[in-house]
């Protein structure tokens, strides 16, 4: 069956038409890797005095010692949450974090992960 010249030239326009809706359909997560969320709040914790601080505890997230000091985490929604640290003879510290979205199309891509990670130190002071 061969179709009159008048239906060709209308199918490859509406082709020609329709091309660019077609190719933005393609995956834009297609070539992303996805990873783990990383942690929302992450600390470094130091003593004023440069003394060893030991005990650190935390009341939402985990802390663990290193040789240069200590490292905490802790993983939160968006808002805004509290944070507080103590260590056997310094001053408790609290700490009021807010918990943003990060605006990264990764986002959109790798699903959960939708925060801005924050990096913050903290220095105790002896009691």
């Amino acid at each position: 069956m061969t179709l009159p010249r008048r239906s060709i030239v209308s199918c490859l326009l509406v082709c020609a038409a329709l091309s660019p809706l077609l190719l933005s359909c393609v995956d834009e997560c297609e070539d992303i890797a996805c990873s783990p969320c990383p942690p929302a709040v992450m600390l470094v914790v130091e003593s004023a005095d440069q003394e060893p601080i030991s005990n650190l505890t935390i009341n939402t997230g985990s802390c663990h010692e290193q040789s240069d000091g200590w490292r905490c985490s802790a993983d939160f929604p968006l808002g805004t949450h509290t944070l507080e640290l103590s260590a056997e003879g310094y001053q408790s510290q609290t700490l009021t974090v807010e918990v943003k979205p990060s605006g990264d199309k990764g986002d959109e891509c790798c699903g959960p992960c939708k925060i801005a990670e924050q990096y913050l130190t903290v220095v105790l002071e002896p009691l």
